[in-house]
């Protein structure tokens, strides 16, 4: 890698800004003059970063003013850095390579380059694949592509697992993220051991959806859900997630339908409890922020006040008797995966 690639890593890492254009150059220099340092012109900047000639040859002044940016002692230094391992111990400057890279296949449609590194770490921990996870999102963000590749390895293992499930974005807010849901369920293979599961998930994720926007989808997708006698039947064999987010939006589709009153509250009645019962049997932090945050949006939507308050003093009870750990507390305080990081 040249040493101009590094650099623009280093200042990347530096400033949070990728130099693209001049007007990325003009940043830079500004940012360099108020450092004191010396002045590199825009036109400077960009003839060393992003010129097409690559037969510039810059002063050594320049060369030491940038290399003193990125907080080296002089040109000599930052040579040394390049030239040795040190370079390789960088966990920063890795992760911003990892970025570009990723960045560079999502721009370019090389979806073919993504699998490739997800494969590459599939016998890694989890939390190494939930971090290229949410790299991989955050490049999504600036293009309208996800549903299209989606569509196109909606049935790969990372794609589906870390990507659409355990970084779900209760926020929907990386382009074209429903359609990727429902390309999510095309690649659900009926064959799967996962399969109810899976489609409990997705089409619990897409009611919320269109419950909340208002978009009467949302009394296909219920019907679909509550009115199948093999998903009745086999709902408490899958995951916390998806079963808690099935009982809770039945309370919103049962608000929906013109029944009596009466059969209502004791359907009502009949949910409620259930979240009641799960609270008291949770173990772990996770489970019980899945199953409390789930059922207090519903209530909450519906004015539900008074029941809210009481499944709030049991949650609240129930914490103190498992917190043994506040670390945890604070990484598992929402239960949408994506929603635990804050950067995003």
């Amino acid at each position: 890698m040249g040493k101009s690639k590094i650099l623009l890593d280093l200042i990347c890492i530096k400033t949070g800004l990728l130099i693209k254009n001049k007007n990325d150059c003009k940043k830079i220099s500004e940012l360099i003059s108020d450092k004191k340092l010396g002045y590199l012109s825009e036109s400077t900047l960009y003839r060393f970063f992003l010129h097409p000639n690559n037969n510039y040859k810059p002063y050594k002044n320049t060369l030491h003013i940038l290399a003193k940016f990125c907080d080296f002692g002089s040109w000599e230094e930052f040579q040394y850095y390049c030239n040795t391992n040190e370079l390789h111990k960088n966990v920063n400057f890795l992760t911003v390579t990892l970025r570009k890279i990723i960045n560079q296949f999502i721009v370019d449609e090389n979806f073919d380059g993504l699998i490739i590194i997800f494969k590459s770490i599939e016998n890694e921990s989890y939390k190494t694949k939930e971090f290229v996870g949410l790299i991989v999102l955050k490049a999504f963000q600036d293009v309208m592509t996800f549903d299209k590749f989606v569509k196109e390895y909606g049935s790969n293992l990372f794609v589906r697992k870390i990507l659409i499930e355990s970084l779900f974005d209760p926020k929907y807010r990386i382009s074209n993220y429903i359609n990727a849901l429902q390309n999510y369920l095309i690649n659900t293979s009926v064959n799967s051991k996962d399969y109810l599961q899976d489609i409990v998930f997705a089409n619990t994720v897409l009611f919320r959806y269109y419950y909340l926007n208002q978009d009467l989808e949302y009394l296909n997708i219920g019907k679909l859900l509550y009115n199948s006698k093999l998903i009745e039947s086999e709902i408490n064999s899958i995951h916390l997630f998806p079963k808690s987010r099935f009982y809770a939006y039945k309370i919103w589709f049962l608000n929906s339908l013109k029944i009596k009153q009466r059969q209502k509250v004791l359907q009502y009645k009949e949910l409620i409890n259930w979240f009641i019962n799960q609270i008291e049997k949770a173990t772990t932090i996770i489970d019980l922020n899945i199953i409390y945050q789930t059922i207090v949006e519903v209530l909450d939507n519906l004015d539900l006040e008074d029941v809210q308050k009481k499944i709030t003093s049991i949650y609240l009870n129930k914490l103190k008797k498992i917190e043994s750990n506040f670390e945890e507390y604070e990484r598992y305080h929402n239960a949408n995966g994506i929603m635990n990081f804050n950067e995003f």
